[in-house]
Order: structure tokens, then sequence, then C-alpha cells
């Protein structure tokens, strides 16, 4: 669960929106956290991780 979220960036582009920002949370407690929105799937053709300077990034269909 997010619990800090610092936005960089939020850019328009040809074909929507560039988000840019480091989150960090918790682990997900379901007795403490009430959900929401359901996330399909993480865009795994879209993902890169960069193991050097300790960054991910990836699309979330919602």
């Amino acid at each position: 669960m997010a619990t800090e979220i610092e936005v960089k960036r939020i850019e328009e582009t040809g074909e929507g929106y560039t988000l840019e920002a480091s989150v960090k949370g918790v682990e997900y407690d379901p007795s403490r956290h009430r959900t929401g929105t359901a996330v399909k799937a993480p865009t795994y053709a879209l993902m890169e991780i960069d193991v050097e300077n300790n960054r991910l990034r990836y699309v979330l269909d919602i």
C-alpha cells in the first residue's frame, strides 16, 4: 500500500500522459486496508527494470 508518493513529472504525449513518480509503501494487510479500483495487470511488454539505478517502470491496466 502506498504511503508516500512524490510526483516528479507529468507530461502530455500524443497517446495520453506520462507520469514519473517515486512511491514508498507498506505490505498490504486486508485487515487494515480497504480495496477500491482493481488493477487488471501490469503491462510487462513495456516494463523497464534498471537495477543499477534502483528504478522500475511499468504501465497498469485498470
